[in-house]
């Protein structure tokens, strides 16, 4: 399970969730809420709210063997390396709008 956790560093404790596993949106929540502080869809669940982990219940394709898992894992750092992008450009917006 992949997810994006925000944590309050003042109190230290958890204050977002964004499941990245089923939400094909959570990296742009996630950019938002580091943006604005505020959750932009309330389709992402709130620490409070979480629901219990469950137990990966996902099976490869039939024959995928190991031709699904490096899809996957080419998916996933695709989607990395989008995130990376996303918020190396967030950082350098917040560095020209430094007074």
């Amino acid at each position: 399970m992949s997810k994006s956790v925000i944590v309050d560093a003042q109190t230290n404790k958890v204050v977002q969730i964004f499941n990245t596993d089923t939400d094909p949106q959570a990296d742009a929540k996630t950019l938002a809420f580091l943006r604005t502080g505020t959750v932009p869809d309330q389709d992402a669940t709130p620490a409070a709210e979480a629901p219990a982990e469950e137990p990966e219940t996902e099976t490869p394709a039939a024959g995928g063997g190991d031709d699904s898992v490096a899809e996957r894992l080419d998916a996933l750092i695709r989607r990395q390396r989008q995130v990376l992008r996303d918020t190396e450009a967030l950082r350098e917006q917040l560095r020209r709008d430094a007074p």
